[in-house]
């Protein structure tokens, strides 16, 4: 009970009843407690020391109502936390979905040049490589010349049963006729004929240089 002071100073013999404790706290290492005094309104409520005061069972009682509460608000976090763990993964399932769906959306067909069917096949033969008549099945029966305009040596050939000439890989032409290749080149060779008489004139001319 905490005795009132009257407006000169002087102490009143008269004690008040408190009539609820509403807070609680440490002041300069004492603790204090926020009194509600009985018949004051609480705009009169006041901090008082624990020391002073006599009312265990007000103290007692909001302890008491203070860890029920703390309890309570811990319960309910705790019962909040896997909702909200529900809730988030529910949303990242949504977008993981939405990702994919968006990762797998059809391209649009290019409309500003559409290809026929015809203009396709066309475009995919023109890739293969030409067959040659030997792919045909043809017989060669002569080579009317050799070239390497292409970067690379390729024989002009005569075909039988075909009017014109084709040129084929030399690669493939020295695999299938090895031995037309060497004729053609025997016909073309020159051969130089030695004899006594011409080594001795180029003898003399090697000597007039020493």
């Amino acid at each position: 009970m905490k005795p009132k002071k009257n407006k000169v100073g002087a102490v009143s013999a008269k004690l008040y009843a408190v009539e609820r404790v509403c807070d609680r706290r440490v002041r300069r290492g004492k603790i204090e407690y926020f009194l509600k005094w009985e018949g004051y309104s609480e705009s009169e409520n006041t901090w008082e020391p624990e020391e002073n005061l006599e009312c265990q069972d007000l103290i007692r009682q909001y302890e008491e109502e203070k860890d029920e509460a703390e309890v309570s608000t811990s319960k309910k976090k705790k019962s909040e936390e896997p909702k909200k763990a529900k809730k988030s993964g529910g949303r990242k399932l949504k977008n993981d979905n939405e990702t994919k769906s968006a990762g797998t959306k059809e391209k649009p067909a290019d409309s500003t040049n559409p290809k026929t069917d015809t203009e396709s096949v066309s475009e995919a033969s023109s890739k293969q490589p030409e067959l040659t008549g030997f792919d045909k099945g043809l017989e060669a029966e002569s080579i009317l010349g050799v070239t390497d305009a292409n970067g690379s040596l390729s024989y002009f050939i005569k075909f039988k049963g075909v009017d014109e000439g084709e040129l084929v890989p030399s690669s493939v032409v020295n695999i299938k006729i090895p031995q037309i290749v060497i004729q053609y080149y025997e016909e073309r060779l020159s051969w130089y004929v030695y004899d006594e008489e011409t080594s001795k004139k180029i003898t003399s001319v090697f000597a007039a240089f020493d």
